[in-house]
Order: C-alpha cells, then sequence, then structure tokens
C-alpha cells in the first residue's frame, strides 16, 4: 500500500484516538445506565435531556447511540481507504479475486472476535442464570445468533450483549460495498470525490424516506424485512467516512482545524439539544454531519504533535482493542452487578462499586484483545501482504503506513 502524504503521519493516529473514544463512552454509557439509580435510559429521545434539564451531568453520557454512529463512519473511511489509493486495483487483478480477497480479510477481522463474544456472552448468561436469583437474561439462542447476522427490528441480539445489534449492520454494510465498487464507481465516468458523492447523496434520500415511512407508516414495510430495510437507513454513515477517505487520499487540505473544530461543535450541541424531540431523521442528520465534520478536521486537517508524545500513543493504542471492549462489556457489567447481589431492579449507589465495574469491563475487554481479536488481525495483515500493489494492509484499527509512522515516531522521541 502506498504510504500517504507526509502531512497525514499524525493524523490517521487522531481516527484511532476517536474509536478508542468512542467505545470508552459507549462503555461508561452501558455502566451508569444499567447500574446506577440516575435515571438514565438507553434512547435519544428524551431520557438524556430530561436528566440534563435537571442539572445531572450524567445526562451526557446517553448518546451511545451515536457513538456507534461514529464506529460505522470510521469505518467505512478506513476501509474504503485502501480503494481510494488503489481506485484501479480491481481492474488490474480481476473483480473475482479482488472480493474473494476483501471478503477473506473481513470475514478473519470481525467473525473470530464476534463468535468468541458469543461464547463468553453464552457462558457468562448461563453462569448467571445459575449462581444468582433473579437472573434476569436467557442463555441466548440460535434464533438471537441469527438477528447478530441479519437485522431484526427491534429484536434482542443476543442474550443479554445488546451492543451486537450494531454488527449486522457492519456485516451488510461489508457486502453493499461490493457492488457499489465494482458497478458504480467502476463505471461511472467521474473524478473518484465526485462518485462517491453522488453514491452518499442517493443513499442519504433512500434513508430518509424510509425512516420516514418506519416512524409514520410501519404498516407499509412488511415486519420480515424491517431489519433488513434499516440497513439501508445507516448506509450513509458508512459511505460518508467513504467519502472521506476520497479527501484524505486526494491530498485535500484544511488551512486550519478550527474551520471545522467549531461548526462541529456547535451542530453537536444543536443536536444534543434537540434529541429529546421527535425529529428523528433531522437530529441523526445533525449528528452524522458534526461526526463527520470532526472526522475531517481530524484527518484533512495539520498534525497534532501530541500524538508522537506517550500519552498520545497511549490514547491511539486504544484502539486496538475498542472493538473487544464493545463486544464484552456489557455481559461483563451485569455479571459483575449479580455478583455484588444487586438484579436488575436495585442499582449501586456507591460510585466507587460503579468504577470497579466499569474498569473490570475496560480489563476483559484488554483481555479479550489480546487473546483473540489481535492475533486474527495479524492473521489479517499475513493474508493481506502481496495482495495489493504496496503490500499489507490492517483492518480497521489502522493502515500498514500508520504502523510504519507510528514506529517512526517512536525512535524518534526515544
Amino acid at each position: 500500500m502506498l504510504s500517504p502524504p507526509a502531512r497525514h503521519r499524525g493524523n490517521l493516529a487522531s481516527l484511532n484516538v476517536l474509536r478508542g473514544a468512542a467505545a470508552l463512552y459507549v462503555a461508561a454509557y452501558h455502566s451508569v445506565g444499567a447500574l446506577t439509580p440516575s435515571g438514565l435510559s438507553f434512547d435519544t429521545r428524551g431520557g438524556s435531556m430530561r436528566l440534563l434539564r435537571q442539572g445531572n451531568p450524567l445526562g451526557l453520557l446517553g448518546f451511545g447511540l451515536y457513538a456507534v454512529l461514529a464506529f460505522f463512519i470510521l469505518s467505512g473511511f478506513v476501509i474504503h481507504l485502501r480503494q481510494a489509493q488503489h481506485p484501479d486495483e480491481p481492474a488490474q487483478r480481476g473483480k473475482l479475486r479482488w472480493t474473494a480477497d476483501y471478503g477473506w480479510r473481513r470475514l478473519l477481522r470481525i467473525f473470530p472476535p464476534l463468535v468468541a463474544a458469543l461464547v463468553l456472552t453464552a457462558v457468562l448468561a448461563a453462569a448467571g442464570y445459575r449462581l444468582f436469583p433473579g437472573w434476569p437474561w436467557p442463555d441466548g439462542n440460535l434464533t438471537d445468533a441469527r438477528n447478530v447476522l441479519v437485522p431484526a427490528y427491534g429484536a434482542s441480539a443476543f442474550s443479554n450483549n445488546t451492543p451486537l445489534w450494531s454488527v449486522a449492520y457492519e456485516i451488510w454494510f461489508y457486502v453493499a460495498y461490493v457492488p457499489i465498487v465494482l458497478v458504480v464507481l467502476a463505471h461511472v465516468r467521474l473524478p473518484p470525490r465526485i462518485r462517491m458523492g453522488l453514491v452518499l447523496a442517493v443513499s442519504l434520500v433512500v434513508a430518509w424516506a424510509l425512516v420516514l415511512v418506519q416512524d409514520h407508516a410501519p404498516q407499509l414495510i412488511p415486519a420480515p424485512v424491517q431489519g433488513l430495510t434499516s440497513i439501508f437507513v445507516y448506509l450513509p454513515a458508512w459511505l460518508a467516512g467513504a467519502f472521506l477517505a476520497e479527501l484524505y487520499a486526494a491530498d485535500v487540505k484544511l488551512p486550519g482545524r478550527l474551520w471545522m473544530v467549531a461548526p462541529a461543535a456547535v451542530l453537536l450541541a444543536v443536536a444534543t439539544f434537540s434529541s429529546g424531540n421527535d425529529l428523528r431523521p433531522a437530529v441523526d442528520l445533525l449528528w452524522g454531519l458534526a461526526i463527520c465534520l470532526l472526522i475531517a478536521a481530524l484527518s484533512l486537517g495539520p498534525d497534532m504533535d501530541w500524538l508522537t508524545t506517550r500519552p498520545g500513543r497511549w490514547a491511539a493504542s486504544t484502539s486496538s482493542w475498542s472493538y473487544s471492549l464493545y463486544l464484552v462489556h456489557l455481559p461483563v457489567i451485569l455479571f459483575a452487578q449479580a455478583a455484588l447481589g444487586y438484579d436488575g431492579a436495585l442499582r449501586i449507589t456507591n460510585p466507587l462499586a460503579v468504577l470497579a465495574i466499569f474498569l473490570a469491563a475496560l480489563g476483559v475487554g484488554w483481555l479479550f484483545s489480546h487473546a483473540i481479536e489481535r492475533p486474527t488481525v495479524r492473521l489479517v495483515s499475513r493474508s493481506a501482504s502481496g495482495s495489493t500493489p504496496g503490500g499489507p494492509g490492517r483492518g480497521e484499527a489502522t493502515t500498514e503506513a500508520l504502523r510504519r509512522a507510528e514506529a517512526e515516531s517512536r525512535r524518534s522521541t526515544r
């Protein structure tokens, strides 16, 4: 893979910081919502805003859905960056071989940690059912596991592991990406940024229409396919990340980060205080635009020297175990809650106990990453070696070029 321009060497690391921060936010969101009597509810249509209006700062943790939206956008950015840097690769290598290599990398990257997370969830749920009176969660069954592969509108993902709902969407994004690259991007004779921008615009129109139908005329969509139609609702987030990757690959420069950070902050504030209203399409679009502006500021703006410092490198390293943390944190939180003698109705008032459970979830996520995810990432890198003009590529965590840049920055700061 070709190395990105030198001015970008620290900027992809900033996206790793954002990914890690989003995973930590989701874990904190579930810790406070599941364990404490704060009144924080897992919704974005008023529960958090009620707390904020009451002066409770914990309401700021109530927007976990939009942290997942950030994951989708970042995923689109990193996965399409490879294609944006080598747009002729499918034609040069052959569409079938390109598709097979791409599918194999995605399969290795997402499924080994996912299967291990399903096993861990089932084990904790089965142990909780047998050890703790009043354990409210089922062990999980094959029907629930199917929902991890095919979105089921309003259905449980698997046992008590609610965050797994988003994995099905990510998988289908990977599937949708193949015809987008091989059909749309290969045959529309326009500059790459224009082509991807048109794809994004069309997807936004389709998504907006589907959300309006889901909210105001759900009877028009048969229940068995409502989950599948929801794929198209979230697809624009993924494509927005791909569009930003096109800008990055084209070496688009921003004059200063403030030009993007300031509007992103304004949009985030407006989106936050609009989330209590029943204006779902508009609010979701505001959040998506704010996240895209933030990613643009981080990836297209000037370098940030602090990323080469020890704290900066540590912050960027959280991305390497963010997927594992996302997969396993909630079952660990709920099992620890039951182990301390609290059921779902009895909340924890001791903040130190909540902090201890939160840290335990982080620890399990970190260990899970080292035991399951990192070995598969190395396998992905080896399987990709030699399959592109410039060599290997990484999955969600980072690109090979960034890994080399990070190694250089470590040497330069010693």
